[in-house]
């Protein structure tokens, strides 16, 4: 996991400047809209794995690459909704497993830890959805405004943030992941409460409307 995280970095920071905008934008969209968009962000990331998958792994099964990952990536997208709790299930797991491993590394069983947060997080499948679209939105946002680069091949925040205290990029992603979920909780909670202020506010006018007309 490491090297990959690595390998991201690696290519974000080589990227264009509007990729990394868009990067970031994105990221800003999932963090927002994370649980109203959940289906159509895991089509989007299964869709995408599955044809870059396609695309790396074509030739080693004599089809083209590019046949491989449009086949792979139809394949993939549509049964990606059905995938999503299988999806939760196991990062959700993945989640309790980096959280325990940081808080309590002499005791965290990884399988117990894997299993007991894939299960919690099919019960809890709402707030899971959050975490996990936060903290991938928190990765994407970080990945396009470059808080994160590599030092003797080695992970660190970027000044900024270590002038706030914060040194760990696994707990900076963690704390990062809760922050989002709760602005996610917050922005949802204020789209409810307009969408019911304009429905009340269109049966109070339809109510008086019926009010003149029985009146004439």
């Amino acid at each position: 996991m490491q090297e990959a995280m690595i390998e991201l970095v690696r290519l974000s920071s080589q990227a264009p400047g509007y990729i990394q905008y868009g990067l970031a934008l994105l990221g800003l969209a999932i963090i927002l809209a994370g649980w109203r968009g959940y289906r159509l962000w895991f089509s989007m990331l299964i869709t995408s794995l599955a044809g870059m998958w396609g695309l790396v792994y074509g030739n080693q099964y004599g089809v083209s690459p590019l046949v491989a990952g449009l086949l792979a990536a139809l394949g993939a997208g549509s049964v990606s909704l059905a995938m999503t709790r299988l999806i939760i299930f196991g990062v959700g797991g993945w989640l309790a497993g980096q959280l325990a491993r940081l808080v309590f590394q002499e005791w965290a069983n990884p399988l117990i830890c894997f299993f007991a947060g894939g299960l919690l997080s099919v019960l809890l499948f709402k707030s899971v959805v959050r975490l996990v679209t936060g903290g991938i939105g928190v990765l994407l946002l970080s990945l396009g405004a470059r808080w994160v680069k590599i030092e003797d091949d080695v992970l660190v925040l970027s000044e900024w943030w270590r002038k706030l205290g914060l040194d760990s990029v696994a707990w900076a992603w963690l704390l990062g992941t809760f922050v989002a979920a709760f602005v996610q909780w917050v922005f949802d909670k204020g789209i409810d409460w307009w969408r019911a202020r304009r429905e009340a506010a269109k049966k109070k006018a339809s109510e008086k409307k019926e009010v003149v007309a029985q009146a004439a």
